[in-house]
């Protein structure tokens, strides 16, 4: 055989490839986020602010598909209801969602002082002062509506016999439906109260079970206390 006629191939050069086979894809040296912007019915677009007739501070917002049902709300609540602009988008993105009811009327979650203040320092004065005078009608309304109940034996108004099933054995055990103890204030004693919902961070949703028409309000499961499995009351 002639060496001079064998031939030799060229080198041949390949594509890197991985260990499993494929095809290494260049990496760009950095990946430039891109910016998410949030729907709008997930977007603070309105918030209702205000106090209620024992002058505790409430604020929430609501999305831009719901803005004008959290307007009528708010007239019929007592409530402002401001536009979320620029300059209080920090705090709206903190503040709890509100919940709009069949009634009309709005869940609006209670608040810090300071946060209530913040809010209400771009409201003008003229509009504070028309909000004001709705609010005050509204709590004389209510003082006047419970006073005829009182004078009428509305404080003997029996409830309906609790269901063993009404009354978690422990606070694992609290769910929608559970009737617990709350208070208000220390000086206030302890009330039954039913369990409407459960939120994050160990939060109830409760309504007082002896006045059913109050706004709801929020507790931690470890403010509340637990009525005795024997517990028959109405």
């Amino acid at each position: 055989m002639n060496l001079h006629s064998i031939h030799t191939p060229k080198p041949v050069s390949l594509a890197p490839l991985s260990i499993l086979g494929t095809r290494l894809a260049q990496q760009p040296d950095a990946i430039t986020p891109r910016s998410v912007t949030k729907p709008a019915s997930a977007a603070p677009h309105i918030i209702l602010v205000g106090r209620d007739d024992r002058d505790k501070a409430h604020a929430s917002w609501f999305p831009e598909t719901s803005a004008e049902a959290a307007r009528r709300a708010a007239e019929r609540m007592g409530m402002h209801a401001i536009a979320v602009t620029a300059s209080i988008q920090e705090i709206a993105d903190k503040l709890p969602a509100g919940k709009l009811f069949e009634s009309g009327l709005a869940f609006v979650p209670f608040v810090k002082r300071e946060v209530f203040d913040t809010l209400m320092a771009d409201v003008p004065p003229e509009e504070q002062a028309r909000v004001e005078q709705a609010r005050l009608a509204l709590a004389s309304e209510k003082a006047a509506k419970k006073a005829s109940e009182d004078s009428d034996g509305g404080d003997d108004i029996e409830l309906p016999p609790l269901k063993p099933t009404q009354l978690p054995p422990d606070w694992s055990k609290i769910k929608v439906g559970s009737v617990v103890l709350a208070s208000d204030r220390q000086s206030d004693g302890w009330w039954e109260a039913l369990v409407e919902a459960e939120k994050d961070d160990n939060m109830l949703v409760l309504r007082w079970r002896q006045s059913p028409e109050m706004d709801p309000f929020l507790r931690k499961v470890d403010q509340v206390a637990l009525l005795p499995t024997a517990y028959r009351g109405g």
